[in-house]
């Protein structure tokens, strides 16, 4: 696949990320999508860490505490 040549004025996407290139192999496009899924990858399971550790910390803090008040104040 690496004779394979691509234009890159064929595809936007191709001529915003090879702007310095007039073709692209199909590897080097395969191997562009393989990175981003590793990227895709990490993200959802980031996602899904800071999703767990929401569900497990979160605790709703009541106003009054908030604002360093409490009901004797007004007493």
């Amino acid at each position: 696949m690496k004779n394979i040549l691509i234009s890159t004025e064929e595809s936007m996407i191709l001529s915003q990320l090879y702007e310095d290139k007039e073709s692209v192999s199909v590897a080097d496009i395969l191997s562009l999508l393989e990175y981003q899924q590793t990227v895709i990858d990490e993200l959802e399971e980031e996602n899904k860490n800071l999703k767990q550790d929401i569900e497990e910390n979160y605790r709703p803090i009541p106003l009054a505490e908030q604002y360093g008040i409490s009901d004797r104040d007004f007493i």
